[in-house]
């Protein structure tokens, strides 16, 4: 969400106003900010559903996939994810360091 910027909430002057929110964080009304727990709870929720039903949709299983990327800057979820798929570590891989690329299930 950003809270400043939009047809809801006009951009003002104080909406560049910088605030301590927490130790070490700072921001303004035109940052980015996430809902880390609701952002967890609906990846756990949603992929596992969703990766299973594209699966059915094209007629394959996951023994048949190589490998499957998840675009998520969060090691936890993914690592969840992969527990939840029963997947095994080497068909999970992580770039997560380098750059972060859209989920994508891959296959030779």
């Amino acid at each position: 969400m950003i809270r400043d910027g939009g047809a809801r909430h006009k951009m003002s002057r104080h909406s560049f106003d910088i605030k301590k929110i927490a130790q070490g964080i700072y921001r303004s009304r035109l940052h980015l900010e996430l809902d880390g727990i609701e952002v967890f709870n609906f990846a756990l929720r949603e992929v596992v559903p969703n990766i299973k039903t594209l699966l059915t949709g094209t007629g394959q299983s996951l023994a048949e996939i190589d490998y499957v990327v998840f675009h998520q800057a969060n090691r936890l979820i993914n690592e969840t994810l992969r527990k939840m798929l029963r997947l095994e570590t080497e068909k999970v891989p992580y770039s997560i360091r380098e750059f972060a690329i859209p989920a994508v299930l891959l296959s030779r």
